[in-house]
């Protein structure tokens, strides 16, 4: 079979050869063919032989400057005509925004969904600030207060070390100290208890007013996907006309969003825990945003709408889980103020009671039973300095971590404020009227466009071949000619150094480009002429014999060559192998040195 295919292959080739314009030349000997006959043409096989092939080739600039648009807009101006001088600074086109270009609108609709999402993380901001502030405030008020505490107790401790060294001295005295100590010590209680109550009823109110804010947002949220996908008897008609387009790439996540519509509707009716019906509502959110995502565009359904669907939730995705973080800090920092001031309060509470025992024994005059309780005073007063000490060296690093916080978040959202005003200006440049120059000086080639035209991203307006511009060859070949030498002029011979990825879509044939011209070849742009490519094929160390396919007899009883030995021509057998669409590899029947003719 392989045997057959290859007989027809060659029939074809050789009727292929036999009409080609293409004259070859394979090591031919002129003074042998003299002796034979003016219409023959014989060929020597030698190790080395030399291919020349007549072909066409066009004079290309190589490098010509593509003027092309940046958007898919109008063409309100135009300047490039065919032959047209230009320079750097020549304005070619001036390019409109195409308003009724769905590209256009959707690009309207990204700009109004941008300003909705820095609107929404400006007053983030501002409620982040205004948590921190709150807090910070609050450790503030707790770092005054131990610090206060402090100074009493450093106070107490010094009066403490004088009344052991003169504990024998008037005892109404040291009863005066202890109760003014006292006095002091349950102000300081009473004031801790109503920083306590006043901090808590910020908290409490700061709460209030983030859950009143979620459960609005939570219902808002609620109410669009009901708009949406027609879940209540309210709304179940409502999104008919686009229904089997929307979430059409996952029809059981519509499915899924609707039960669980339902499901987070009866929850909030039993549940209380706000965060949690915030984190519900988000997961619920992100499903949605998926089957948008999963929707099919059509006339009720444009891409735009779709668009601006998935901006919408993104945004209330942010929203959800900014305000959940908002109240869980708020209930942690409740419950921690709560622990920070009880355990002031308790700590008070035991100094005023060791103080009122203290006066007692004094009073009773117990002097042994004095001196006992001044050391203890003593030692449970530089305990509790110390305790208080540590306590307001956490306050101070809770303060210093608060604020890092605070600017890491601020940081983060200003971060996020930028790209999107990056954004923003980027849509805001590609909806301005663009002005193109040329950018160079030289002339225009050609132009592919007129004034009025819509035009996408990447179209080609014109070409300039720039004053410096430098000139090569485009070959026309079917043979792989990367390497071979192409002669143009006697004095001007060039190297194809390159193969086009694409063909001549007339001929098909494949198109390679040569090093640039020198000055001394004198020719002119867009010029056609014919050249000659030498291909040079050389006998491998296996010895590989090729030779021209239009030199084969074909027969029923095989391949077959004219040999000329002897002054006489006589056919040989040959079994041939590999073809490269010219010359013919041939296994046996030929050595070097014979002489081919036809």
């Amino acid at each position: 079979m392989k045997k057959f295919s290859l007989i027809v292959l060659l029939f074809l080739l050789v009727w292929c050869s036999s009409n080609s314009e293409k004259k070859l030349s394979l090591g031919f000997d002129k003074s042998l063919d003299r002796k034979i006959s003016s219409s023959l043409k014989c060929i020597t096989i030698w190790q080395n032989t030399e291919q020349i092939l007549d072909l066409k080739a066009k004079v290309v600039s190589s490098n010509v400057k593509n003027i092309v648009s940046n958007n898919a807009w109008i063409i309100t101006y135009l300047n490039c005509n065919e032959g047209q001088k230009v320079n750097a600074k020549t304005l070619i086109a001036k390019i409109s925004p195409d308003w009724s270009d769905p590209n256009v609108k959707n690009l309207i609709s990204q700009k109004n969904s941008l300003n909705n999402q820095i609107l929404n993380i400006n007053n983030i901001i501002a409620s982040t600030k205004n948590n921190f502030s709150s807090q910070l405030n609050s450790l503030i008020i707790q770092k005054a207060s131990l610090e206060t505490q402090i100074k009493t107790l450093q106070d107490s401790l010094i009066k403490l070390e004088k009344q052991k060294k003169y504990w024998l001295s008037d005892l109404k005295t040291q009863i005066s100290t202890l109760q003014t100590q006292l006095k002091d010590l349950e102000k300081s209680k009473e004031k801790l208890e109503q920083s306590k109550q006043a901090e808590l009823k910020k908290l409490n109110s700061n709460i209030a007013n983030s859950t009143k804010q979620g459960e609005s947002l939570i219902k808002n949220i609620l109410i669009k996907i009901d708009e949406i996908y027609g879940i209540t008897d309210e709304n179940y008609h409502k999104n008919d006309a686009f229904e089997i387009y929307l979430s059409a790439k996952n029809t059981a996540l519509k499915e899924k969003i609707k039960g669980d519509y339902r499901k987070l509707v009866w929850w909030l009716l039993d549940e209380k825990n706000i965060v949690q019906y915030l984190q519900k509502t988000d997961d619920l959110v992100n499903l949605v945003k998926e089957s948008i995502k999963a929707s099919v565009t059509s006339i009720t359904l444009p891409q735009n709408m779709i668009d601006s669907w998935y901006w919408m939730f993104d945004k209330y995705d942010s929203s959800l889980i900014n305000l959940k973080n908002s109240l869980e800090t708020l209930y942690n920092t409740k419950e921690t103020l709560k622990n920070n001031y009880d355990n002031q309060i308790l700590n008070l509470q035991t100094q005023i009671n060791t103080i009122k025992n203290n006066i007692e024994n004094l009073k009773n005059n117990k002097l042994s039973s004095y001196s006992s309780s001044i050391d203890i005073q003593i030692n449970q007063t530089k305990s509790q300095l110390d305790s208080l000490k540590s306590n307001l060296e956490k306050i101070v690093d809770n303060i210093k971590s608060l604020k890092e916080q605070e600017n890491i978040q601020i940081k983060q959202f200003e971060n996020q404020i930028s790209q999107l005003n990056a954004n923003l200006a980027n849509i805001q440049h590609n909806l301005s009227n663009q002005n193109i120059y040329a950018k160079v000086d030289g002339k225009v080639k050609f132009k592919k466009v007129s004034k009025w035209n819509k035009i996408g991203p990447g179209t080609l307006l014109c070409q300039i071949i720039p004053k410096k511009s430098s000139l090569k060859l485009q070959i026309y070949g079917w043979d792989n000619l990367i390497g071979s030498k192409v002669e143009v002029f006697s004095w001007c011979e060039l190297s194809i150094i390159s193969k086009l990825p694409y063909k001549n879509p007339i001929t098909q044939n494949s198109i390679y480009e040569t090093e640039n011209l020198p000055s001394d070849c004198n020719l002119e742009e867009n010029k056609i002429l014919n050249v000659k490519v030498k291909i040079n094929w050389k006998k491998n160390t296996n010895n590989i014999i090729k030779i021209p396919l239009d030199f084969v007899i074909n027969k029923i009883t095989g391949q077959k060559v004219k040999i000329y030995s002897w002054n006489k021509l006589i056919e040989k057998n040959i079994k041939l192998w590999n073809v490269d669409w010219v010359n013919v590899e041939v296994l046996s029947g030929l050595k070097i040195g014979d002489r081919v003719c036809r």
